[in-house]
């Protein structure tokens, strides 16, 4: 939504910057009935959320008063546009702008506009251009009204879309959702609904609720043992995976910004809190809604934002992972898209963020590496379709070193030399993780006074340091392929994982090339950023970024090392993947599979060395190493990232590396 303002390309955000005069008033926008069950569902769920979680999901009178008013709200009952004030009460709407619902003519469709403003904010004005307006927000509107609230916030009518000051609004998106008295997600084909013509008065809808609560006691004769309860939760949250809602960048935000959210899934609707997961029929309210494992904590693919106190990194990288794979109009929205969550993490974190990255953490931060492109990649490809695909694609008005300049979704193991510090400033110990890093270079950034809570995009995407720099040959750039080769089971993939961050299919992931010295000996190894090639005769170039060591164990483990032990210079025979109950790759399966789309093998593409000694790893020994990127040169000698990864201390040491003046963009 936040735009980089092009007016005269139309670009940024969700909305058109064009303007139009509309014809004269003549619709009337809806008529409401009493309480049909989805409402009255919704009501309860609300009274049960404000009488049993303490404040836990709703916004306190303290937060409500220090936070920035919305400057304009949808007046349900009058039907017009008014100005925000701190004390409305209000729902927001999170839905896509490309639903079914939509006209094939954007510019028809009505969105507050700074020649627009005097009429739609006359008393029945949106009623009078019910026709302009897209289903969902009628629909919205409507929902509004019956549940009993005045306000509705939704970003094309409560934004001025032409106003070059919208930037501002919308980077703000963490006052408006968070401080929201509930969210409406409307997740389903047509927006809210499964058909087109389908409204909260819908028979179809009726049968979707036909058990729900009276007062504060729920009708129910069937309470849910703990496990069947996390199976229908997942089940909703597949749902959920599977629509256009979940795939897009701006939505993201909105849903873990929100305290409270009602899903609208077509026939299946469903609420999420702070505390509980509840629907009309099963799903009832305990004595303790607190999620507990198996329940929301476990099988909810997404998670709200729990709002640190201290800088808990691990809470950072559980939002940045899932997120920067999703769909966006605007490829320079991608930092945009995130900067509500980046705002509200802001006060935990000292020196704010750098292009999305935490400036406490920058050395470990500009180790991320990408996982998979977009939700595409949950399929399996044909090796036909893979073949010159990267896992993330670059979006070039944002710097190539934050995950934000590419689209791609992020490997949380990347970020595993991050120490793991308690709210007391504490280091824990995870005797499990090995993985230390050294800080041996200081960045500088131009706009190194921006604000900590980053508002707004800083002017220049470049860097620079004192790096030192050395030069390897590329001994051969590795592929995972499939290979239909059934002979028997083995191994298991977890059905339930989260789509977005298992490594299944292999086929989706990154290119890895193993590097040789100059003397033809192993050096070490890089995961290709986006779809930049080299061949064995030609140098690349590398900088060191830091230091770094970790044992043997886990070194092996690494996703670099398994595609290498599986290549032409370990094992090349084809294998069969194993994953963990959370789809990652943890090891090789005794046989080849029945079920060919887990069947591999790792392919040198080009041309490539026809030998390379590997190291033998031990598992209790440290090994020492340098953390590198693999960077190519741009126009005023500004370079740019193509790959990161690691270099073995003895092999950059003796490969003549030299310091050097570095910009990176």
């Amino acid at each position: 939504m936040i735009p980089i303002p092009r007016l005269e390309q139309g670009g940024g955000g969700r909305g058109s910057d064009k303007s139009e005069q509309f014809p004269p008033p003549h619709f009337t926008l809806f008529t409401p009935d009493d309480n049909p069950p989805i409402i009255q569902s919704i009501k309860d769920w609300l009274s049960n959320c404000d009488h049993r979680h303490s404040g836990a999901c709703t916004v306190s009178s303290s937060a409500s008063s220090i936070q920035q008013k919305v400057s304009w709200l949808i007046d349900v009952k009058d039907r017009c546009i008014v100005r925000g004030a701190a004390s409305n009460e209000y729902l927001a709407l999170s839905y896509t702008w490309q639903n079914k619902t939509s006209q094939t003519n954007k510019d028809a469709e009505l969105q507050l506009l700074s020649n627009n403003i005097e009429l739609l904010t006359t008393v029945n004005a949106l009623g009078q251009y019910k026709s302009k307006l897209p289903k969902v927000i009628t629909d919205s509107m409507e929902l509004t009204s019956a549940i009993g609230k005045r306000h509705l916030w939704v970003d094309r009518l409560c934004i001025v879309q032409d106003d070059p000051g919208k930037a501002a609004e919308f980077s703000s998106m963490d006052r408006v959702y968070s401080s929201a008295y509930m969210t409406i997600i409307a997740a389903a084909e047509y927006g809210m609904f499964h058909t087109p013509e389908a409204t909260i008065h819908s028979p179809e809808v009726r049968h979707t609720t036909s058990i729900w609560c009276f007062g504060s006691e729920w009708e129910n004769p069937t309470e849910l043992a703990e496990a069947a309860r996390a199976d229908r939760i997942r089940s909703y949250y597949e749902t959920v995976c599977a629509s256009e809602w979940v795939k897009r960048a701006w939505t993201y935000q909105e849903y873990v910004l929100s305290k409270r959210v009602v899903f609208f899934l077509g026939t299946r609707i469903f609420w999420q809190c702070e505390c509980a997961v509840w629907d009309s029929s099963q799903l009832r309210p305990q004595q303790n809604d607190q999620p507990s494992p198996g329940t929301l904590s476990e099988v909810a693919p997404m998670r709200q934002l729990s709002v640190p106190t201290w800088p808990d990194f691990s809470i950072y990288a559980d939002l940045v992972c899932p997120y920067n794979g999703r769909e966006l109009t605007y490829k320079e929205d991608g930092l945009s898209a995130f900067l509500g969550v980046l705002n509200y993490l802001a006060p935990a974190f000292p020196q704010g963020f750098l292009f999305g990255l935490p400036r406490l953490y920058l050395d470990h931060a500009l180790l991320w590496q990408p996982l998979k492109g977009t939700y595409l990649d949950t399929w399996p490809r044909t090796n036909r379709d893979h073949q010159g695909c990267g896992p993330s694609a670059r979006r070039p008005t944002l710097p190539s070193w934050a995950w934000c300049g590419w689209q791609c979704f992020i490997d949380p193991e990347s970020f595993q030399s991050v120490p793991n510090v308690d709210q007391d400033g504490h280091k824990k110990i995870d005797i499990t993780n090995s993985w230390k890093l050294q800080n041996t270079v200081t960045w500088e950034h131009v706009d190194s006074a921006e604000e900590p809570a980053q508002r707004t995009l800083p002017k220049s995407n470049h860097i620079s340091a004192s790096v030192t720099r050395a030069y390897f040959l590329p001994a051969a750039t590795l592929e995972i392929q499939n290979v239909p080769f059934p002979i028997s089971h083995a191994g298991f993939y977890s059905a339930f994982a989260n789509p977005v961050l298992t490594q299944s299919p292999l086929t989706n992931l990154s290119k890895v090339v193993a590097l040789r010295d100059t003397e033809g000996r192993f050096g070490g190894v890089i995961r290709i950023t986006g779809d930049a090639a080299c061949g064995p005769a030609e140098p690349i170039e590398l900088i060191a970024i830091s230091q770094a060591s970790a044992k043997g164990k886990c070194l092996r483990s690494c996703y670099e090392d398994k595609v290498l032990r599986k290549s032409r210079y370990a094992d090349p025979r084809p294998f069969h993947a194993v994953y963990d109950g959370s789809g990652r790759w943890v090891g090789i399966g005794d046989e080849m599979s029945l079920d060919d789309g887990h069947n591999y093998r790792v392919i040198a593409t080009g041309q490539y060395e026809e030998s390379l000694e590997l190291p033998e790893y031990e598992d209790d020994e440290e090994y020492q190493f340098y953390n590198v990127l693999w960077i190519q040169r741009g126009d005023n000698d500004v370079a740019y990232r193509s790959g990161c990864g690691r270099v073995l201390a003895e092999a950059w040491e003796g490969n003549d590396p030299e310091d050097i003046r570095l910009t990176l963009g």
